[in-house]
Parts: structure tokens; sequence; C-alpha cells
């Protein structure tokens, strides 16, 4: 049996469903920064600065006013997200992880030949520091290179 909906109550769901419908809490935390990434799954990552940068649109859009530099701090610093090449840089859940195997293990072999390649020895230097340190993000990398 199909069932109708108006074009009103499918745009309400869609709203709804993106976390737009929702009241804009009093103050921010990072439970709230949670809640939108658990909602939106991925946010793309772009220095592009018209208003803002766009990575601060959704959180804005669902929040309203936060403080741009705790989601940067809890973004960097919580192990909750990583940043990845989906279509684009973007943020995602740490438990999603996985799901970008397939991508990962298509994109590594060429990745790998092409950057040992023209920098001889840069991927081992990488992972040496990474083993030392722990996790890390690129900006706390050495240049390997030089």
């Amino acid at each position: 049996m199909s069932r109708r909906l108006s074009a009103d109550a499918a745009r309400r769901i869609a709203v709804a469903a993106q976390g737009l419908a929702a009241p804009r809490p009093a103050s921010v935390d990072v439970r709230h920064f949670r809640k939108v990434m658990r909602t939106v799954k991925v946010v793309q990552l772009d220095s592009v600065n018209v208003a803002a940068r766009t990575h601060y649109m959704p959180f804005y859009a669902r929040l309203g006013p936060y403080d741009r530099d705790k989601l940067d701090r809890w973004a960097a610093n919580s192990g909750e997200l990583f940043e990845y090449w989906c279509h684009c840089a973007a943020w995602a859940p740490i438990g999603d992880y996985p799901l970008f195997d397939f991508r990962r293990d298509e994109m590594q072999g060429n990745w790998a030949k092409s950057v040992d390649e023209e920098h001889p020895g840069y991927i081992d230097a990488v992972y040496e520091e990474v083993a030392a340190n722990g996790p890390m993000t690129i900006s706390d990398l050495d240049d390997p290179g030089g």
C-alpha cells in the first residue's frame, strides 16, 4: 500500500531529519557538537571565508551562536572525529572510520607508490613519527623531507 505525503509534510520531515527543526539551545557545549555530527555525519572543511569558514555553518544553522574555538578544540582534541577526504576534506565521526576502508584500500597503492617515487623515505618517516608519538594531526608532523 502506498501512502502520500503533502509537499509541506515532506518538507517538514526533511528539515527535521537534518536537525534544523529543533529549538536552539540556550548555551552550547560539546554535547551539542556531538549531536550535530550524529545528525549530519560529514562536515565539509573548506578555507573559503565569505561569511565564515564553511565547517562552522552547519553548527550555526542547528545551534545558533556558539564558541567556534570550543568547536575547534573539541574537533582537534577529543578523538571523536577524524579528518578525511570523502569527496572533499571533511570531518566525520570516528565510529564511521571503517565505512571509508574501501576508499583507503583503493587509493593506498596508487598514492603510496607516487609519493614514494617522488619523495623516497617520506612515508616511512611519517609512520615512524606516529609510532613514536601516538595519534597526531598533520600539522603536528615534522616535515620528513626537510
